[in-house]
């Protein structure tokens, strides 16, 4: 197990950051975890061109001795699971002849209050390679354009696993505004009924995003049919103020923040 496991630390974990206020503790926790290679990708683009340029790294020499890839975002905050889906993403890609392989674990959503299928995927090299040869099929800009490839990999070819393991912990201390987005993002996809609706409303500061996000989607005849979004409304001041209230996540409080999850995680795991 331990030669395994300082190879799983070796695999190179790509973050998807735009905006997010836990982007700097999202990377402190890979790194906490031993994670060795880790890249944060921070482009001003939207999420299928990340996912692109994701993909063509198994063109870069620095990475053309990695077989598996990890991918997530930069509102995750990353736990020890990850590393038991590591090692099973290792144990399942060596009995695979095609070398296609994509997993998941569970992440705990803040707003939903209950674990879910999620990013953190783990690819490996053969898939990655596939996306980019079949670029107009599968890399598409769309409302879920990760879970549209893991589709197309589990009908076609039963690469895609979910495992029931946790690995992170999902929008906790986002800012104001950048929950506006993914709740317009999840009603457009019918995910409104996943919320406590109610309860948000009544929070100081999602409260707002919510309640906008909700008429926009109801005032806005076309409905959003990607996950791209880029800068604050320049004419909404109540998001701007309730994200320079909450403030940023100065780097020193990374190690507690952290820590906490992890005792909250230890919690849940002796729990289940």
């Amino acid at each position: 197990m331990t030669n395994i496991l300082e190879l799983v630390k070796e695999i190179p974990v790509v973050i998807f950051s735009l905006n997010e206020r836990t982007k700097g503790l999202v990377k402190f926790s890979f790194e906490s975890l031993g994670f060795k290679n880790i890249v944060v990708m921070e482009e001003n683009t939207g999420f299928a061109n990340k996912l692109r340029v994701f993909f063509e790294m198994t063109n870069d020499e620095k990475y053309k001795n990695h077989d598996l890839f990890i991918r997530t975002d930069a509102d995750r905050i990353c736990l020890p699971g990850i590393f038991d889906l590591c090692v099973k993403s290792v144990e399942r890609l060596e009995k695979r002849k095609d070398n296609f392989l994509i997993t998941e674990g569970n992440g705990y959503e803040y707003f939903m209050e209950k674990n879910r299928g999620a990013t953190p995927h783990i690819f490996s090299r053969a898939c990655m390679q596939h996306c980019l040869e079949n670029d107009d099929e599968l890399i598409k800009n769309i409302l879920k354009p990760e879970s549209h490839i893991g589709q197309y990999f589990s009908r076609k070819y039963d690469a895609f696993k979910h495992y029931d393991i946790l690995t992170n912990f999902h929008e906790f201390e986002q800012f104001p505004s950048k929950m506006y987005y993914a709740f317009l993002t999840r009603i457009n996809r019918g995910h409104l009924s996943y919320y406590d609706v109610d309860k948000i409303l009544k929070d100081k500061y999602y409260g707002y995003p919510l309640r906008k996000a909700i008429e926009t989607a109801q005032n806005t005849k076309e409905t959003k049919n990607t996950m791209d979004y880029f800068d604050i409304e320049e004419d909404d001041k109540t998001l701007k103020q309730l994200d320079a209230s909450i403030g940023t996540i100065h780097e020193s409080k990374n190690k507690e923040m952290f820590d906490n999850a992890i005792r909250v995680y230890e919690s849940m795991v002796e729990a289940s």
